[in-house]
């Protein structure tokens, strides 16, 4: 089967948001003079500007595939901020299913960083969010989240693999109760529980 004309962009698409993700890694670790950043910043310009020449109506961009795999987050989340694989913003979070629980693994820059060599605590509990979420869409109940509490337990380092890991129990057909597990090594340094819930006016594109 020949790929489609989508297909070639969702490829393409995927490409560009791992490159954009890359200039954003080097502008944090950066250490050039004023007059290079000036030549670059005309250069980002008008790339920027190509790209906004055609903006796309729907909010996913045409990303969407037609058939949801809960398997796979990317198919529902395109443009996630922790996990979606087209946002140049999103951490590199590779997602996994087994067992019944999500498996996770992220390294994160100086671009999401608080105190020195540290993960910033909005990074990681976005972190949670976005892993809560797809345990309990792995559990059969799709929702958003309710109610998150995360526990900062050690320092997350930056720059290092980290693995993460959450597991979702229903509470009925519209409730779930999460949790998520972040290590370091074998240093656990967050751990967060969620009650997710079931919110079609929110979550259905239609």
């Amino acid at each position: 089967m020949q790929p489609s004309a989508t297909d070639d962009r969702r490829a393409a698409m995927l490409a560009l948001a791992e490159a954009v993700r890359a200039l954003n890694d080097a502008f944090c670790m950066n250490a050039l003079d004023a007059h290079e950043l000036d030549q670059l910043q005309k250069e980002v310009e008008a790339l920027t500007s190509r790209l906004a020449a055609r903006t796309h109506p729907g909010p996913y961009s045409g990303l969407l595939k037609g058939r949801v795999d809960i398997a796979d987050p990317g198919t529902y989340l395109p443009f996630a901020p922790m996990a979606g694989p087209f946002n140049p913003i999103a951490p590199p979070l590779r997602l996994a299913i087994g067992d019944g629980r999500v498996h996770g693994t992220v390294t994160l820059g100086r671009q999401h960083g608080g105190p020195p060599r540290v993960a910033h605590g909005g990074t990681l509990a976005s972190l949670c969010d976005q892993m809560v979420a797809v345990a309990a869409w792995t559990a059969g109940v799709g929702g958003i989240t309710r109610s998150l509490t995360v526990r900062y337990l050690k320092p997350t380092p930056l720059h290092c693999a980290l693995d993460l890991v959450a597991w979702s129990e229903p509470i009925d057909e519209r409730r779930a109760n999460s949790v998520v597990e972040i290590r370091s090594g074998d240093e656990l340094t967050v751990r967060a529980t969620a009650e997710t819930v079931v919110a079609k006016h929110v979550t259905d594109p239609a």
